[in-house]
């Protein structure tokens, strides 16, 4: 029989080897759809949420509390970013963006020790059905805010035309 912990062990190594796919998948091949760029054809600046969920289905639960306002801020929609402090670090939400300071506790190297982001886009970037597959579904932080607000949960079929599905390996 599955225990609880291990089913969460397991989900954690998948979100790993999920994440280290998504990293490598932005350095060497963002920009490489014309989605992912602004009107001049560069790669446009984004921020991204990461969730590996077991089913089909992405709720609310799935979310601490200041991952939804910290991307809304981020892509500049302080109106419906109420909510949440960030753990580790701190943010602030200014009247076009969000202010993040990075923790000097943390193990390893930081790039700088603060940053300002407004109206980049935020996207929830989820592998459903754990990631078996490989491939992601890219959805703009404003769909899942909305669906959320009204209470409901986002199921892989009601999403298929609302973002982006992208393989994670391969060409």
């Amino acid at each position: 029989m599955v225990t609880r912990w291990y089913a969460f062990f397991c989900m954690k190594k998948k979100e790993a080897e999920v994440q280290r796919l998504w990293t490598r998948y932005l350095r060497d091949r963002w920009g490489s759809e014309a989605w992912q760029c602004d009107e001049s054809g560069r790669p446009h600046n984004a921020v991204f949420e990461l969730k590996v969920v077991s089913r089909q289905t992405l709720a609310a639960r799935h979310f601490r509390p200041q991952q939804i306002p910290a991307l809304l801020r981020a892509a500049g929609d302080v109106s419906r970013a109420m909510g949440g402090e960030l753990g580790e670090g701190s943010s602030e939400g200014s009247a076009r963006g969000l202010v993040y300071k990075i923790s000097d506790s943390g193990m390893g190297l930081k790039p700088f020790d603060c940053f300002w982001l407004g109206s980049v886009k935020a996207y929830v970037v989820v592998a459903f059905g754990g990631g078996e597959d490989e491939k992601v579904d890219v959805l703009p932080v404003e769909l899942v805010a909305a669906e959320f607000e009204a209470g409901g949960t986002l199921r892989r079929e009601m999403i298929k035309d609302s973002g982006w599905r992208v393989k994670l390996t391969g060409a």
